[in-house]
């Protein structure tokens, strides 16, 4: 059913409208006309007051106050959440363009447990863009009231704010509200339980026309406070907290206090802020900020991207290919099921790829990289590094530093390249780079390819390590070794063969290994 709806104020002047989707109705919506909230009013056993005041540029504020309510709170059946009141803090006018009649529509509803008062605030009229980043009561107003100059708190929320009005339509009519909660019937310690819950009436997300922002201030809370938060584009968090739900696509940034974030399927923007915060989602593409502070960052289902940022952060990618970035700090990543990019970047970081055909790359510092399950590809960047390919055909590129590699399972190649390295094929026919520096290869189980690259290198064999093969051994630079004590050096000696440039020498029970263009005195290069 298609239904056509418009907006107007209370004299029945029409905006130019804008066109929205919702999912149940296509609606035409012409911008919202506010309906005064009464003086005093009894709402689902709660007392609520309302007033609209003029400030001094002319905007008109809309107040409306929920008084705590105690245990003998009536609970009015018809309402959605049979556990809390349920107030309406904003209505609107609806006019059906079809039949002209006109009709009252909730926008915006705060519901809240038992002892908990709030106070609701905003421009009665719906704002432009530009008026909420500049207006005396716009959501920029609203979070500098609510934070201390200066502080990392302000700027992280104010730009939060000014980034998402930024890329609004140039349709949207914001609804903006600074919601305050307290706690004053709520014993010391006791959880405070609070949903606010706007609506798709011009769709859902950046892309909504009628796009809902508030400021959560629950600084006045002493105990925890969880709030479910559903079909709100924006929120900047003042305050411990944690938010659920989440139906409709948010963007969330919190201050420098611990905030708990765990909102659902749509793809949403959490920002942590200051603290040591828990970001999550249920599901969707999100992008995930834990920001400063020692946080926990989890995608869940979805490709998301997932960023620590500074402190020592733990990131899970979850199912999906995502992308994770430690930030500074000395940061664990998991990526988890699916095809993921993991980038530690600075600080000495633990990464490990999970299953999937990962990429990870250690960046600065001194990291652990492991491959897990699938065909991964590691760089170790600069540091002295460890990289463990696991399962599957991996690459790794070990990169500047004195670094530890080793293949794992199945046939991987392996480059050194920079500083003094140790290289392990593992399982597998590997291929092993040295590079700069003087570096140790160890051919593992398999038929291993080595080359020593330039610097003083150390080639070593054991029992497993039959059919491999040395590339580039220089005599009087290079050694070979026996990393298998039960081998005889002597025996290995004396069954070395010269074939045509080449020599082949037998470890016992018919290993063999071969060294490229040299002959020589054999017990010189063991040397």
């Amino acid at each position: 059913m298609t239904l056509t709806l418009g907006l107007s104020d209370p004299a029945g002047n029409a905006a130019a409208p804008v066109t929205a989707t919702t999912q149940k109705l296509t609606a035409t919506v012409e911008k919202p006309a506010p309906v005064a909230p009464p003086p005093v009013a009894t709402v689902d056993g709660a007392t609520v007051s309302g007033a609209v005041t003029t400030g001094s540029d002319g905007t008109r504020t809309t107040t409306v106050t929920i008084a705590a309510s105690n245990s003998a709170r009536v609970e009015d059946s018809n309402t959605a959440n049979p556990d809390l009141a349920d107030v309406p803090v904003v209505r609107e006018q609806v006019v059906d363009r079809q039949t002209g009649q006109v009709s009252t529509m909730t926008t915006l509803t705060v519901s809240v447990s038992t002892g908990v008062a709030v106070t609701a605030s905003g421009s009665a009229e719906r704002q432009t863009a530009a008026q909420a980043l500049s207006g005396l009561s716009g959501l920029i107003a609203a979070i500098e009231a609510r934070t201390d100059e200066g502080t990392a708190s302000r700027s992280g929320l104010t730009g939060g704010g000014s980034g998402f009005l930024s890329v609004l339509s140039t349709q949207a009519q914001l609804l903006v509200r600074a919601i305050d909660f307290s706690a004053p019937g709520v014993a010391a310690g006791q959880a405070v339980q609070t949903r606010v819950t706007g609506t798709t009436l011009g769709g859902s997300g950046l892309a909504s026309t009628a796009p809902t922002a508030v400021v959560l201030n629950t600084a006045a809370v002493a105990g925890p406070v969880t709030i479910q938060l559903d079909n709100v584009e924006f929120a900047a968090v003042v305050g411990n907290a944690t938010l659920v739900g989440g139906d409709g696509e948010q963007i969330v940034y919190g201050d420098d206090h611990e905030q708990y974030m765990h909102l659902g399927e749509g793809d949403d923007i959490l920002h942590g802020g200051g603290g040591n915060d828990t970001i999550t989602s249920a599901g969707g593409n999100d992008t995930l900020y834990g920001d400063d502070g020692d946080d926990v960052v989890h995608g869940g289902e979805g490709d998301d991207w997932l960023l620590g940022g500074s402190g020592h952060d733990l990131i899970g990618g979850g199912t999906g290919h995502d992308r994770l970035f430690g930030g500074t700090g000395d940061d664990l990543l998991f990526g988890e099921a699916g095809d993921d990019t993991l980038t530690g970047e600075a600080g000495d970081d633990t990464v490990v790829g999970g299953a999937g055909d990962d990429l990870l790359f250690g960046e600065a510092g001194h990291d652990l990289l492991v491959g897990d399950d699938g065909d991964d590809t590691i760089s170790g960047g600069s540091g002295n590094d460890t990289a463990l390919g696991g399962a599957g055909r991996d690459l790794i590129g070990l990169g500047d530093g004195n670094d530890l590699g080793n293949g794992g399972d199945g046939d991987d190649t392996l480059f050194g390249e920079a500083g003094d390295d140790t290289l392990f094929g593992g399982a597998g026919n590997d291929l092993l780079h040295g590079g700069a520096g003087n570096d140790v290869l160890f051919a593992d189980g398999g038929a291993d390819t080595l080359w020593g690259g330039a610097g003083s290198d150390v080639f070593a064999f054991g029992w497993a390590s039959g059919g491999s093969v040395v590339m580039d051994f220089e005599v009087g630079v290079d050694r070979l070794a026996l990393h298998d004590a039960t081998i005889d050096l002597a025996a290995v000696i004396r069954s070395a063969r010269v074939e045509g440039a080449n020599t082949t020498l037998d470890l016992g029970a018919g290993a063999r290994i071969t060294i490229i263009g040299q002959t020589g005195n054999l017990a010189a290069w063991f040397g």
